[in-house]
């Protein structure tokens, strides 16, 4: 997954600060989490540290990780579906649409949705 995965971008901003922690091997708790994003500037936009504590009290292990990052894949993956379908039906809608263009623009835009949606799996 990558912070796109999330829907609200307060989620977005903290999972980058905490792969930034995991990448300079930095253990990521509530003080941590706080002070990157903090410097980052983005502490109260995440709902400040009483968020993060939240969090932190509502995740408190990693002990059902694959399970959590499966929800968010698959969420994300829904949501990736309706905007593309959304897209769709909007070209649909206009006056001089071609309906051969627009085959071929959804066979491509689902195949790729799909193409990731397998090699998600596999990782």
């Amino acid at each position: 997954i990558n912070a796109e995965s999330f829907f609200q971008n307060a989620h977005r901003k903290i999972f980058d600060a905490v792969v930034a922690l995991y990448d300079t091997n930095t253990p990521v708790d509530a003080i941590t989490l706080t002070e990157a994003l903090k410097k980052r500037g983005e502490l109260d936009a995440v709902g400040g540290p009483e968020y993060i504590i939240t969090l932190m009290e509502y995740i408190p292990t990693t002990a059902h990780l694959d399970s959590h990052l499966k929800i968010v894949k698959e969420k994300s993956m829904l949501r990736d579906l309706i905007a593309t379908s959304t897209g769709i039906v909007n070209r649909c809608y206009q006056e001089t649409v071609d309906t051969a263009v627009v085959l071929d623009e959804v066979e491509k835009k689902f195949f790729e949705l799909t193409q990731r949606g397998l090699k998600e799996q596999l990782i």
